[in-house]
């Protein structure tokens, strides 16, 4: 728990009263691997903030899943639309690792932010950044070849390579296994990536 509210005082400085308010009501979850936080057409009720693990977001709406977003050790991870919105969510939230986590209700949320100011500070800054990685990787979809693509994965997310399984990281590059593996191929006899299949 520490862990998270450092991690928050490292944004913008939290005062004490709303560090004990928070510790009384943040909540600790353990899940499997491949264990669900969200289904499609769920109410997302947390926001989290991940201590050890990896989770996934992703859509089923065609015939193979689509892998949107990934969380790692030290990052925060809702549904956005559904969590702010309470309102059904269109995608999955998943373990891809064993993972632990601390959470927050809606409830809890909004009362932290109307009881103490400074979260809302927090709050913004959280949003712009997250804002600005969700452009990034929008640009990075549509303005870069394949190997370019993984190869900002790579050097952005170098914990990829060892929570992501194959499907995944084509997945979420939009790219097919066999085309993953030509760029594998491609960078491994560069000496630029190493050789994990």
């Amino acid at each position: 728990m520490n862990n998270f509210l450092d991690f928050l005082d490292s944004i913008h400085p939290i005062s004490d009263d709303c560090k004990t308010y928070l510790s009384s009501v943040l909540r600790t979850k353990v899940i499997k691997k491949r264990e669900y936080i969200l289904r499609e057409g769920e109410i997302c009720n947390k926001i989290g903030f991940i201590e050890a693990g990896c989770l996934k977001s992703y859509s089923s709406k065609s015939e193979r899943d689509s892998n949107i977003w990934f969380w790692f050790s030290g990052e925060v991870f809702t549904s956005t639309s559904s969590f702010f919105e309470q309102s059904p969510s269109r995608n999955y939230i998943q373990a891809v690792t064993q993972t632990q986590f601390y959470y927050l209700t809606h409830d809890a949320l909004e009362h932290v932010y109307k009881t103490y100011p400074e979260t809302n500070i927090v709050a913004r800054i959280l949003l712009q950044k997250y804002y600005a990685m969700e452009v990034s990787r929008m640009e990075l979809m549509k303005g870069l070849p394949a190997l370019q693509r993984y190869k900002f994965l790579i050097d952005k997310h170098p914990e990829v390579l060892e929570n992501l399984n194959n499907t995944e990281i084509a997945s979420y590059l939009d790219i097919s296994r066999f085309r993953l593996s030509q760029i594998r191929h491609e960078l491994t006899k560069s000496h630029l990536c190493p050789n994990i299949e």
